[in-house]
């Protein structure tokens, strides 16, 4: 069965935060999804998006001085069943690369 060679990884962190220290972590990096003058749920949650493994590199090096390895990742690949519910069938290797 042929793999994937592309994955779309979301990252949630899921603490409360407050918004002095959200600003001093996030400020100036990734690009802000929500809320936007024209997306503001009723949930107060942000969500910020790095388009590149330059920009996720950057953003680690620049708040905690520690570099994030682009290759050496590994993920489930699951399938779903004809009659609902799902199951993993294998993994693969993963890395960070360009998402767009």
């Amino acid at each position: 069965m042929n793999k994937p060679d592309a994955y779309n990884i979301k990252v949630q962190d899921t603490g409360v935060w407050s918004q002095v220290e959200f600003h001093d972590l996030f400020d100036g990096h990734g690009t802000k999804i929500q809320p936007l003058p024209d997306n503001k749920p009723k949930a107060v949650v942000t969500i910020l998006c790095f388009d590149t493994y330059a920009q996720v590199k950057q953003f680690f090096e620049d708040v905690g001085g520690a570099e994030i390895a682009q290759m050496g990742y590994e993920v489930q690949l699951w399938r779903k069943k004809r009659w609902g519910g799902c199951y993993q069938y294998d993994t693969a290797q993963a890395r960070l690369c360009e998402f767009i």
